[in-house]
């Protein structure tokens, strides 16, 4: 039985050879993954990948002047590889800029060698990667590091209705379930009813999640504050 697989083409980028080679041997020693070069300054990255046409980039965020200027220059190349940041930190913004700037996924330099296989391939299978696991673009906008093309969704995509916008920017603002009730004159079980259409709808399975997803897409803002009773005059159009 042939049990051969299809090479993937990778590029390595790091400005310290040493470990860039380090890295080139442990990608290379992978049947499926073939690293067709290895750059060690962003001028020496763009002329490589605009050459090879990797399939993956594994890049160093460390590399000068900046991991993040490195990635503005790739998406201004229109460089077609997924690319993979290795880093020994990185802070929530830095993460959700590179996101924003065409990075993939995100590993950290002091992983076990094992999570930066997992994470090359979840890559090449077209998945993202955050830290230690696979992540949806879906799982990265509740954190907070989707691209910004995967961000701030028209509520009309939902198929929400008015009730239940208003109903996310009550548990966005930090309302309890009774809270909500009182503040849009509807009973309890109702909150909950809402509540359940809304999670099936948005896939998501918690109020905290539901939360964090609503403050990110700026949906906590509609309409609502300590005072709100509810609009039932307003259009669907008019709230989307």
């Amino acid at each position: 039985m042939n049990k051969e697989r299809p090479q993937t083409t990778v590029a390595v980028a790091s400005h310290e050879p040493i470990w860039g080679y380090g890295l080139r041997c442990l990608l290379q020693a992978e049947a499926d993954l073939k690293v067709v070069a290895e750059a060690n300054s962003a001028d020496e990255l763009l002329a490589t990948v605009a050459h090879f046409r990797p399939n993956l980039l594994v890049l160093d965020f460390e590399m000068p002047p900046s991991g993040q200027m490195v990635l503005a220059q790739l998406c201004a190349a229109k460089a077609a590889a997924r690319t993979l940041l290795l880093a020994y930190a990185l802070e929530s913004d830095q993460i959700a800029e590179a996101f924003r700037a065409g990075a993939c996924g995100f590993v950290l330099k002091t992983s076990d060698t094992r999570v930066l296989l997992d994470a090359v391939r979840a890559l090449i299978a077209g998945q993202c990667w955050a830290g230690d696991k696979p992540a949806a673009e879906r799982t990265l906008a509740l954190r907070g590091f989707a691209p910004a093309s995967q961000r701030c969704p028209s509520r009309s995509d939902y198929h929400l209705t008015p009730r239940e916008i208003e109903i996310i920017a009550a548990i966005a603002n930090g309302c309890s379930n009774s809270d909500a009730s009182e503040k849009l004159s509807i009973t309890l079980r109702t909150v909950k009813h809402h509540l359940s259409n809304i999670y099936e709808k948005l896939g998501l399975s918690s109020r905290l999640e539901l939360a964090v997803f609503a403050v990110n897409n700026r949906w906590d803002t509609y309409a609502f504050d300590a005072g709100y009773t509810g609009d039932r005059t307003r259009s669907y159009a008019e709230v989307t």
